[in-house]
């Protein structure tokens, strides 16, 4: 028979027993609200510090208030995902519009002056709404921002959780990006952006709207990545045996990450006849997700390989590949199927069940097939963390300042580009130009 003390000790443990979920619930609770806490101070530090610097830096010819609209288009057998975002001038007094009116530009195509469009090509893995943050801020000053991306690249790293192992569906990423970026992908490719512009003419002369109000003698193509190498070779890039005309009406590039393959050969003699103004933007971190360029380095070869000639190259100090991408605020979260940790003898270890995976070296980055986060073994501790709002403002005000020099022939983006920007860019950056 159990004496009282013993009875009394049962019962305060059973009461613990069953009090202890309900705490490490709560403690579960209290940690994700923190870290929540944690996360938009930082974040409302980083925009406000972005704000601050874009208030000092360079002012476009033009700002205005975005619209942005979503198609989807069917040229010959591709599919292709089609956003377009629309400068909308503020109207007020007498001339506002009634609530639920069309836009300003949806209006008479007689109504303003044509303005120049933006081509964007995001990168493998992305849909047509990606790179937000660099096509509002193109439209709000003053283009018209055309997005396209076929279907097939924009679903092309989306992988069922029950598929093979983690190593087996990275082998797979890898693999269809080296086909991807290869040469028979870019003619393919770059075929498809000339019939994508050809079907923006084609509306335009049947006056649809907007695509009347555009002036098509004044493009600007802009690419992250997949989309860079697609811009370069549309800007007459030599990719085969044959030199490539520039694509009608292309009056500069901004490359975003770009991309080049080293292998191929001569980078100056295959970028040496681009002769349209070019900006390509990189950073010190901007390493290779797919495990096809070693070092972000690498993607200045671009830049050193075409002829002078408004020619600037912008290097983001810390920057990595999701801060060029232009999708947010901070870094995204790793994929879990796609989350790899590599030991110090080389094998890829699958995290999650912390099996080896049998493979040794030749993957480079053990973040691949995101292409969203900065690559390398530390991807899990800086998945998340807030951008600096520095590193945003520099693309965002180099980029501005370029587009209204190259579409606009503004003096004053000049003057700001070739002598005010890099003091104004201190330690976030490097402008260099030729």
């Amino acid at each position: 028979m159990k004496s009282r003390r013993s009875e009394g000790d049962d019962a305060a443990l059973a009461h613990d027993s069953a009090a202890r979920p309900a705490l490490i619930a709560a403690m579960l609770a209290l940690t994700l609200l923190t870290s929540a806490c944690t996360q938009l101070v930082a974040d409302r530090t980083q925009s406000q510090a972005m704000t601050r610097a874009l208030s000092r830096g360079y002012a476009p010819q033009e700002q205005t208030e975005t619209l942005t609209r979503e198609e989807a288009w069917t040229l010959g057998e591709e599919s292709l995902q089609v956003s377009l975002t629309l400068p909308v001038p503020k109207i007020t007094g007498a001339g506002a519009a009634a609530p639920g009116a069309a836009p300003p530009g949806a209006a008479s195509h007689n109504a303003a002056p044509p303005r120049p469009l933006v081509i964007y090509l995001p990168g493998l893995g992305e849909a047509a709404s990606a790179g937000r943050l660099w096509r509002e801020a193109w439209a709000g000053a003053g283009y018209v921002v055309l997005s396209v991306q076929p279907a097939k690249i924009a679903q092309a790293l989306d992988r069922p959780p029950s598929a093979a192992s983690v190593a087996a569906q990275a082998d797979d990423v890898q693999s269809m990006a080296h086909a991807t970026f290869g040469l028979e992908s870019i003619v393919r490719r770059r075929a498809l952006l000339g019939s994508v512009l050809a079907e923006a003419r084609r509306r335009a002369t049947h006056l649809e709207q907007p695509w009347a109000d555009i002036d098509f003698t004044r493009i600007v193509l802009a690419g992250f990545e997949l989309g860079a190498q697609t811009s370069l070779a549309a800007a007459g890039e030599r990719i085969d045996d044959q030199p490539t005309p520039a694509l009608p009406g292309l009056r500069g590039v901004i490359a975003l990450s770009p991309h080049v393959d080293i292998a191929r050969g001569s980078v100056r003699q295959r970028f040496a006849a681009i002769g349209v103004p070019v900006l390509a933007i990189t950073g010190t971190e901007d390493s290779d997700p797919f495990g096809i360029i070693n070092a972000a380095s690498v993607r200045r070869a671009v830049w050193l390989g075409m002829p002078a000639g408004d020619k600037y190259l912008l290097i983001t100090n810390g920057g990595n590949h999701a801060l060029i991408a232009g999708n947010g605020l901070r870094n995204p979260p790793p994929p879990p199927w796609l989350k790899l940790e590599r030991r110090m003898d080389g094998t890829l270890v699958d995290d999650a069940s912390g099996r080896g995976q049998g493979r040794r070296g030749g993957m480079g980055p053990s973040m691949i097939g995101t292409g969203r986060i900065a690559a390398g073994d530390n991807a899990d501790l800086i998945a998340n963390r807030p951008f600096d709002g520095r590193h945003l403002a520099a693309i965002l005000s180099v980029s501005r300042a370029f587009l209204d020099l190259t579409l606009r022939e503004d003096g004053i983006a000049r003057e700001w580009l070739t002598r005010d920007a890099r003091r104004w860019l201190g330690d976030a950056a490097q402008l260099e130009a030729k």
